[in-house]
């Protein structure tokens, strides 16, 4: 048998075949790299001291690199100072809208508040240029008197004397009080009935005070004169202060007390004692 053989037509086409990706994991060699390995072969070629060479070109190449870098900083420098920049192109965050508004349930410190005003007027208050400055500083300060002066004192005369440095007197605030004579007052200072007196009130005590001193009929007058008394008062031996509900004329009564006849009794027993005791040393 004879066999054909079939013959086969190839067509030749314009087309470049694939090429088959690279699949090495080469990296791309760095620019320094290059720069350097470059200086070298230029110093193979030269001859000579390959490592100097290679230096000094190295220092030359980093040297322009470095004037390159230089001149574009300034530029740019120069050029962000003249450029002009908006302030209000941008768009507002809303933080500072409505910032005087009273926040709800908040809690108002008085005594912080209170505090804070006044140191703030402490900051900005100047020192007094003069008395008066002063004077109105200490007022507001509360340390002047405030008119009229409660100073615990009071006028009053004399309406009965009770003995053992006792005595009743009728004070200008119309009241009677039981007042009481201490220390060198007792001793040095005679009062009588009518005299004019200033008295020392207690707190704990409003019926009750202690003399503190005896005026004299023209001291008495003179304070009289001023307006310290009221007119219904009459500096004599007989007449006293005259209130709505008492009597023009206050009789003043010589009886004793069963507290005068004992005071008058100790006194008779100490001179007695006293009597005794000196004719005991004599003797």
């Amino acid at each position: 048998m004879i066999q054909t053989r079939k013959t086969q037509k190839t067509i030749d086409v314009a087309m470049q075949p694939k090429k088959k990706k690279d699949k090495s994991n080469k990296k791309p060699e760095p620019f320094e790299k290059k720069i350097v390995s470059a200086a070298e072969d230029v110093a193979n070629a030269l001859g000579g001291d390959k490592a100097k060479t290679t230096s000094d070109l190295l220092e030359k190449v980093l040297a322009s690199r470095v004037t390159a870098l230089k001149e574009e900083q300034e530029s740019t420098y120069v050029d962000v100072l003249f450029k002009d920049i908006d302030l209000w192109n941008g768009k507002p965050s809303d933080i500072f809208e409505n910032v005087n508004a009273a926040l709800p349930n908040i809690p108002e410190l008085k005594t912080w508040a209170a505090l804070e005003q006044k140191e703030l007027k402490t900051l900005t208050t100047c020192s007094p240029a003069n008395i008066f400055q002063e004077l109105i500083l200490w007022t507001e300060q509360g340390k002047l008197w405030k008119f009229p002066i409660d100073n615990e004192q009071e006028y009053a005369q004399v309406t009965k004397m009770l003995g053992n440095g006792r005595l009743e007197a009728m004070c200008f605030d119309g009241v009677k009080r039981l007042c009481h004579i201490r220390g060198k007052l007792r001793k040095k200072v005679w009062i009588n009935q009518g005299d004019i007196i200033l008295i020392g009130l207690r707190d704990y005590q409003d019926a009750k005070a202690d003399v503190i001193l005896k005026y004299t009929s023209d001291e008495a007058r003179n304070l009289k004169t001023y307006g310290e008394f009221p007119e219904t008062v009459r500096i004599n031996d007989t007449v006293t202060f005259v209130e709505d509900g008492f009597d023009e004329d206050i009789e003043f009564g010589d009886e004793i007390s069963d507290d005068d006849e004992d005071d008058v009794d100790n006194v008779s027993f100490y001179i007695f004692f006293k009597i005794v005791y000196y004719i005991y040393i004599i003797l």
